[in-house]
């Protein structure tokens, strides 16, 4: 004898309610992740940042060396070739592809003679003004960001040496 056998269908997927609960969730979660992530590229910035002016720094005392080497760094104007090793008190002096002008010896302020210092120079890096005069200054930006870039200056008398600024106020 079977008493009432009753059939019962069994619940596939999520219910209406489960789905909201779910989105809910994900919707709070993503609140408190965004900011984190936000705040993970403006350190990553001023990460790049701080790389490149140390590579900088470092590039612009090897120039130097060079220059002192071949004896340059007494002149206003000279060249340095990273790689032939030609240095000279003129600007036309050096032959190569990899020639930077120098002035007191270290790299001037121009964009494309700073260059060369970098193998491989990331396209995220936009060079931004400069100059032959003694008072230029070349900003390197990263990301086209005014606020996080790098300020270098050539040094402006002879036994000085550049200046080379970060500034990360808007990475």
């Amino acid at each position: 004898m079977q008493y009432g056998t009753q059939q019962r269908s069994r619940q596939q997927g999520f219910t209406l309610i489960e789905l909201v609960i779910v989105i809910l969730i994900l919707g709070i979660l993503a609140a408190f992740a965004i900011p984190k992530f936000i705040s993970l590229q403006r350190e990553a910035r001023v990460a790049v940042i701080d790389g490149t002016t140390s590579s900088l720094r470092s590039g612009a005392n090897i120039v130097f060396a060079k220059s002192a080497a071949g004896g340059a760094h007494t002149a206003t104007a000279g060249c340095v070739g990273l790689e032939s090793g030609d240095t000279a008190t003129s600007v036309g002096g050096c032959t190569g592809d990899d020639i930077i002008l120098t002035r007191w010896g270290y790299p001037r302020a121009q964009g494309s003679e700073i260059t060369p210092l970098f193998d491989d120079f990331s396209p995220r890096f936009a060079f931004i003004g400069g100059g032959t005069g003694a008072s230029a200054t070349v900003q390197i930006q990263l990301d086209g960001i005014p606020g996080c870039r790098i300020d270098y200056s050539s040094p402006s008398s002879a036994g000085g040496r550049p200046t080379i600024n970060k500034v990360t106020d808007d990475c």
